[in-house]
């Protein structure tokens, strides 16, 4: 009985949230993407770094998103730790139909701003003038933010009407809830993105090889393009692609979960490397962040010699 390394349930089923590791994790990961993204977010706003390019009115919506994400997984992880023991085989259903809308929303902001962020970054590399003059534009930015918001609120709203009010067991994640509409929705669109994505990064993969750079420049460009595919790939394809094979081979609807509760994990640590990548390889981010660090610490240094 209770939370031990176990992910079964007293009835054998699977469910990821019982495992004591699984649960530290989200909460040390949400505090360390409470934290950067706190700190993103504060760097973009106080130096206007979103009037300077389109990549960071996404990255706002990463960072802000990624800040309600770090408070989800500390929440949700000290919740678990202390009151979810594997003899329970059912939670309270609008307990967990609550959690589960407020995690398709935050993870959809999440998961889309990042995916446009990494889009923008190929027209950028590939397309510059038409990314200077009709994409990065200003003008532009509240449009792109609403329209993300709206969509993504659209979706959630789909999500909740078409919850699952099955009387069968059910875990306490998203795929518990998920309805038999909303999931072939959503598999078609997974298999879609993946398809017509997977493309648009080789290609802009191979372009960013032929920048013509200094080599410095070249070599931090090269690296941010490395660490989107590497993140896209291990942290979106592999766990999204599991849910789908999953899903076509008709498998336990567990072990289904289990995957979905993989995926919300693995993003938690996307939210948090995120900042980590920018600041050694982005110099607008670097010299940003460094400028305000400086300030802090003249402010601490007037202020103990005072006293």
């Amino acid at each position: 009985m209770g939370i031990n390394i176990i992910v079964t349930k007293a009835n054998d089923e699977l469910y990821l949230e019982l495992n004591i590791f699984f649960n530290y994790g989200l909460i040390i990961l949400g505090i360390l993407a409470f934290l950067f993204n706190s700190f993103f977010s504060y760097i973009i706003w106080k130096e206007e770094l979103w009037k300077q390019s389109i990549q960071f009115v996404f990255q706002i919506l990463i960072s802000g998103s990624g800040i309600a994400y770090g408070l989800r997984n500390i929440i949700v992880g000290t919740i678990n730790l202390t009151m979810f023991d594997s003899s329970i085989l059912s939670y309270d259903f609008i307990i967990c139909k609550i959690k589960s809308v407020i995690d398709v929303l935050i993870l959809a902001i999440f998961v889309t701003s990042f995916g446009y962020r990494m889009v923008s970054f190929i027209f950028l590399i590939r397309f510059p003038f038409f990314f200077k003059n009709y994409l990065d534009n200003i003008k532009n930015n509240k449009y792109i933010v609403i329209f993300t918001l709206f969509m993504v609120i659209i979706g959630d709203i789909f999500y909740t009407c078409d919850i699952s009010h099955s009387k069968g067991n059910k875990n306490c994640n998203i795929y518990s809830f998920v309805g038999p509409t909303f999931e072939n929705l959503f598999m078609g669109l997974v298999i879609l993105a993946i398809v017509v994505s997977m493309p648009i990064f080789i290609y802009g993969f191979y372009n960013v090889r032929k920048l013509s750079l200094d080599g410095t420049t070249k070599n931090n460009v090269i690296r941010l393009s490395n660490y989107m595919n590497v993140t896209y790939v291990i942290f979106w394809v592999v766990p999204f692609i599991a849910i789908t094979i999953s899903f076509f081979f008709r498998a336990d609807r567990f072990l289904i979960g289990l995957f979905y509760d993989v995926c919300v994990f693995s993003l938690g640590i996307v939210a948090v490397v995120d900042f980590i990548i920018a600041f050694l390889f982005n110099k607008q981010v670097k010299d940003a962040a460094m400028t305000l660090l400086k300030q802090k610490n003249r402010i601490i240094s007037i202020t103990k010699s005072r006293n």
